[in-house]
């Protein structure tokens, strides 16, 4: 099984990506409100049923839930930091995500000021070629919360969890699996450009650290979904408010 879910999956992942580059470059000539709620419904059904919903049927099919904490237990070190940041201190590691994630919040914010200043039109602070896409008013902010929410879950299930089942389970190394799934992810991103990728791939590269060392897929979650909500909800609105009257 493991095989022939791995190709499905490697299918699914290319029509994906030319799927949203082909979108992408189409919402970028979008001019009304109702195109592109439209675009963000869609997107919304996608990061479901072609994100999430493989990774949860391979979850589920695997039967090896013994694994779907932390596939990549089998090396002393990492078990040790395990021990030692998440199970003695772990209102350390809370804290310290939740300063990490304000402090990246407050950076960036001061950044997207800067940039709106100085060009007098909304720039946020941005990897990647997705200023298009950020919300621009209430209704798409709703939905870019919902788009935040699906990300954080869908994705780091797939790609922090199901991907590496799979790889693990045909013989990869824990190595090999981190980083072909870090790449992965990265390409997931290609319709951001060049840049995009770079971005998506250091960002995943982080949130799988943080899924080995703290053991649960629910840390990553809650950070990936911080990283979205900053991007595509806070960093627009202070670049909005940051226009010179």
């Amino acid at each position: 099984m493991p095989k022939l879910y791995l190709l499905f999956m490697i299918v699914l992942t290319v029509y994906v990506v030319i799927e949203d580059k082909r979108d992408f470059t189409e919402f970028k000539q979008y001019k009304t409100a109702k195109k592109r709620l439209t675009f963000y419904k869609k997107w919304l059904t996608k990061s479901y049923v072609l994100v999430g919903l493989p990774a949860i049927v391979y979850i589920l099919l695997s039967e090896n839930f013994s694994r779907l904490n932390n596939p990549f237990w089998t090396n002393s070190t990492i078990k040790y930091l395990h021990v030692e940041i998440v199970e003695k201190n772990p209102w350390v590691l809370i804290g310290g995500l939740t300063i990490g994630i304000l402090v990246g919040w407050i950076l960036q914010g001061m950044i997207t000021y800067k940039k709106t200043r100085w060009s007098n039109s909304e720039k946020t602070a941005t990897i990647g070629d997705v200023q298009a896409i950020l919300p621009k008013n209430a209704n798409e902010r709703r939905y870019g919360f919902w788009l935040a929410l699906s990300a954080g879950i869908n994705e780091e299930l797939l790609f922090r969890v199901a991907i590496p089942l799979i790889l693990l389970s045909l013989g990869l190394s824990p190595l090999a699996t981190g980083v072909v799934s870090i790449v992965w992810f990265g390409c997931m991103h290609i319709y951001q450009g060049i840049f995009g990728v770079f971005g998506a791939s250091l960002a995943g590269a982080g949130l799988l650290a943080m899924y080995i060392v703290t053991g649960s897929i629910l840390a990553p979650i809650i950070f990936h979904a911080s990283i979205d909500l900053n991007a595509l909800i806070i960093q627009p609105y202070i670049a909005k408010k940051s226009l010179r009257s």
